[in-house]
């Protein structure tokens, strides 16, 4: 069988198996040639280590030479399926395994048309992790809330307004709740075109715990991450009692 080996020198394989010869790459007598799904190697005589590495693939030919004719190994006959134009294409194993570079095309007076953005109804159901209410509304509920409640949530203050943040959030009058995690949508509706959330990051720029609340009207507030913070019993209490916010 060694001898056998030892008188291949071309072999056909698909394409996808060529990486079984990455180990080779180095040697400059290995050529490759490409047929449509098909990678057609060749290397000189005496080189059995090839044929061996070669031999596991699947649908793998491997062909000796005689003459003016190649023979698959272990036929007896001539076969007439070698192109004739394998050396005049073929190119070293290592450029063939190489990816080439990629090619980038400058366009710098080229501009992305701007997407129009919007919120569009959504029917589908989406668990609220925010809710936006006004400031006062909160009496009620935190008169009936345990300290549990109130400090699993983070919170934030514009004016009269209330940004709260969590999963156990309250129903109060005036709330419009939202879903999402960076990028706060209202509930029943979805934002056009639909991204992903990590997306509307990039494109907003938001930076470290920034969020993005998309109000009804469609115009989007960026919440600085920093003015999120604990809520407990005492600073709501102090804030509806007209103390600092």
């Amino acid at each position: 069988m060694n001898e056998e080996l030892d008188q291949v020198t071309l072999a056909s394989l698909p394409l996808e198996h060529l990486g079984v010869l990455a180990q080779m790459r180095r040697d400059s007598g290995i050529t490759v040639a490409v047929r449509g799904e098909r990678a057609w190697v060749s290397w000189g005589p005496g080189q059995a280590c090839v044929a061996r590495l070669l031999l596991p693939v699947p649908d793998v030919q491997l062909f000796s030479a005689r003459g003016d004719h190649h023979y698959r190994l272990g036929s007896l006959l001539p076969c007439g399926e070698v192109p004739g134009d394998l050396e005049a294409t073929a190119v070293s194993l290592v450029r063939a395994l190489t990816p080439d570079a990629a090619r980038i095309h400058s366009q710098a007076k080229a501009r992305p048309n701007p997407l129009p953005f919007a919120l569009v109804r959504d029917d589908r159901a989406r668990p609220a992790s925010a809710t936006l209410c006004p400031w006062r509304a909160l009496a009620g509920w935190a008169d009936r809330a345990t300290r549990h409640e109130i400090e699993s949530l983070k919170a934030a203050r514009s004016g009269d307004l209330a940004l709260l943040i969590g999963d156990a959030l309250p129903h109060v009058e005036g709330a419009v709740r939202f879903w999402g995690g960076r990028m706060l949508v209202p509930l029943g509706f979805r934002p056009e075109p639909s991204l992903e959330e990590s997306c509307w990051v990039l494109a907003l720029a938001l930076q470290n715990d920034d969020l993005a609340l998309v109000h009804l009207d469609a115009l989007v507030e960026v919440v600085p991450g920093t003015a999120l913070g604990p809520l407990t019993r005492a600073s709501l209490r102090m804030t509806l009692e007209g103390g600092p916010p």
